[in-house]
């Protein structure tokens, strides 16, 4: 450590440089995103669900991709990994946890905007939440509200128009 205070190098002046620059590099990516998810209408609907900001809601509409891709709320559904697994025997069906199906990163993002959902809105999804939370606990809970924002993305892209919370 001597050779260092013999050569007059501030090494915490030399990494405050480096994040000072990689700050700058964040704010021109989160400044072109933005731009981009403001020109995209589909985005722009997503953005209307309390809880999904730009770079979420680029993320799930990247996510889904082409429009016609989902026959159904189901479908997207499953696709993001939201649904319960299901094993049938003759006639008894158990209903498991989450398939985990689809883009693990996608999932996360989708129940963290439920979490923001459900802590700053008063919406249908507010109240299932605080039901089954009661219930079956917040892990399940918060589980089945971002299956339910899910459904809700499905219906605002199909029908072009912004959430309505009740």
């Amino acid at each position: 450590m001597r050779q260092l205070d013999d050569l007059e190098i501030d090494p915490v002046e030399d990494y405050m440089a480096i994040i000072r620059s990689l700050n700058d590099r964040i704010d021109k990516i989160e400044k072109e995103v933005k731009e981009k998810a403001e020109e995209t209408k589909e985005v722009m609907l997503i953005r209307s669900i309390t809880g999904f900001n730009y770079f979420s809601a680029m993320t799930i509409y990247a996510s889904i991709g082409d429009d016609d891709r989902f026959p159904g709320p189901k479908q997207l559904c499953s696709y993001f990994g939201v649904v319960p697994s299901t094993e049938k025997s003759g006639l008894k069906v158990n209903h498991g946890p989450i398939t985990k199906e689809g883009d693990n990163y996608v999932r996360r993002v989708l129940i963290q905007c439920a979490w923001s959902h459900v802590n700053n809105s008063d919406s249908y999804i507010t109240e299932f939440f605080e039901r089954l939370k009661r219930r079956k606990g917040k892990p399940i809970a918060i589980t089945a509200a971002a299956r339910k924002l899910t459904v809700a993305i499905y219906y605002i892209l199909e029908r072009g128009e912004k959430f309505r919370p009740f």
